[in-house]
């Protein structure tokens, strides 16, 4: 598959995406999935809330993604520092950028981030 094409689909799976996250709320719809943790444990998973949270920032309601789940919101930013970073030349341009968002010591500190999360959303 050339490159090309690949990130087309791509682009047009994340066009889909937002139309669709965008237009139903995940709270009322059926068709969105549930948690699956949630629905064995009663206990929440780092993730419950982003679909309703996704939905609310395509909204422009920020306190509500907020409220639906944090973590979401505040990793935005991360994630597509994480992705420029790794498809763009700026991995290139400049290199302790790329590796700030792509060490181990910055992996292991979001998966710390994520389980005291986790723990706390729980208490």
């Amino acid at each position: 598959m050339s490159r090309w094409l690949k990130y087309t689909l791509i682009a047009i799976a994340f066009i889909l995406g937002i139309f669709i996250y965008g237009n139903n709320d995940p709270a009322s719809s059926g068709w969105f999935p549930r948690c699956a943790f949630l629905n064995l444990t009663g206990l929440q998973c780092p993730g419950c809330g982003s679909q309703r949270c996704l939905h609310a920032l395509l909204n422009l309601d920020i306190i509500t993604a907020f409220r639906m789940n944090p973590l979401v919101v505040m990793a935005i930013p991360f994630l597509l520092g994480a992705v420029l970073t790794e498809h763009t030349r700026l991995g290139v341009e400049y290199p302790k950028l790329y590796r700030f968002f792509h060490s181990a010591w910055t992996i292991r500190i979001i998966f710390v981030l994520i389980v005291v999360y986790w723990i706390g959303r729980n208490l």
